[in-house]
């Protein structure tokens, strides 16, 4: 289907490739000292980050954003921690990078300037985020050379609405690379029309092409069975110091890598899809009712619920060992 408008009337970036860079990429370091003049130049980022609608919602009595979310948690991510996300899962020349939840638009700025990606978009939902991300790139854009400013208006997409949209989260599963800071659970308790969002992010994750790569600063549970059944090649590794606004320790980050569209149960080897149209498949499709009678297993049960993985496992050995 066609991209759904945002809400500030542009549209997503289509798949088309834009012209190759009008010069080699910045180094982080340049990018680093452009990024925080740009800054200086709105007030410092501690007055660009703590501004009215950026960090946390102040008007709780009524939506922050068009899904009807009511809080909008904030943390942002340095130069450091992007620098260290893209070293773990490298942008190729050519390829595509998405933040997810993408605030004042760092990261996606980042992406666009120091690598020979296609394209980096941030998709915000916040409206004033998206606000000040746009005053942000403005003013970036002052700081560097007609070339990089041609590579910011060419690859860097900043776009208002919602990432959970049919059309938005199909884009997002086109990209080679995702980025989601959820970092402690942040999209956990959310929900948008019934429906948790850290598991609208899984249903994107699942979704991703072949190679495709997401990172994310706290685990996704949903994706376990897959990752254990080889859908996802799953790693984690931690950041630099000083890389996130909220901590100077070095912060988890977590790597999947989609490497094939089906599952191996590990009980019965038998081959199952990853998805089902929007439907996550974590349980296998044959094992349960062999199972269900012989181990006292009920209907229903995820696979990636570690209660009912590390049950069926004691049944399992209980029964070898019978």
């Amino acid at each position: 289907p066609a991209p759904a408008p945002p809400l500030d009337g542009t549209t997503l970036p289509t798949t088309a490739a834009p012209p190759a860079p009008a010069a080699p990429p910045m180094t982080v370091h340049v990018f680093k000292k452009k990024l925080t003049k740009a800054l200086d130049a709105l007030g410092g980022r501690y007055a660009v980050e703590t501004a009215p609608g950026v960090r946390g919602n102040l008007a709780p009595e009524t939506a922050v954003c068009a899904s009807g979310q009511r809080d909008a948690h904030y943390g942002a991510v340095l130069p450091g921690l992007v620098e260290d996300i893209l070293r773990r899962a490298p942008l190729r020349a050519g390829e595509t990078f998405a933040d997810v939840g993408s605030g004042i638009g760092s990261a996606v700025l980042q992406a666009a300037l120091t690598t020979q990606c296609a394209r980096a978009t941030g998709v915000e939902v916040v409206r004033t985020r998206h606000a000040a991300a746009l005053e942000v790139r403005t003013a970036l854009a002052d700081e560097v050379d007609a070339a990089a400013r041609a590579s910011l208006e060419q690859r860097c997409a900043l776009v208002l609405g919602d990432a959970f949209s049919d059309s938005t989260s199909e884009f997002l599963a086109s990209c080679d690379v995702l980025f989601v800071n959820n970092a402690s659970g942040t999209m956990a308790p959310e929900r948008v029309a019934g429906t948790a969002l850290d598991e609208q992010l899984a249903n994107v994750a699942k979704r991703l092409k072949v190679g495709g790569r997401l990172v994310a600063m706290d685990k996704l549970p949903l994706l376990d069975a897959a990752a254990a059944g080889g859908a996802f090649e799953f790693s984690e590794f931690r950041s630099s110091p000083r890389a996130v606004s909220w901590t100077d320790a070095p912060v988890p980050l977590y790597r999947y890598e989609k490497r094939k569209s089906s599952w191996t149960c590990k009980r019965c080897t038998f081959e199952n899809p990853l998805y089902d149209d929007y439907s996550f498949i974590t349980e296998c499709s044959i094992c349960p009712e062999e199972l269900r009678d012989r181990f006292g297993l009920g209907g229903g049960e995820l696979e990636s619920h570690r209660p009912v993985r590390a049950a069926r496992r004691r049944a399992a050995d209980a029964a070898a060992n019978a």
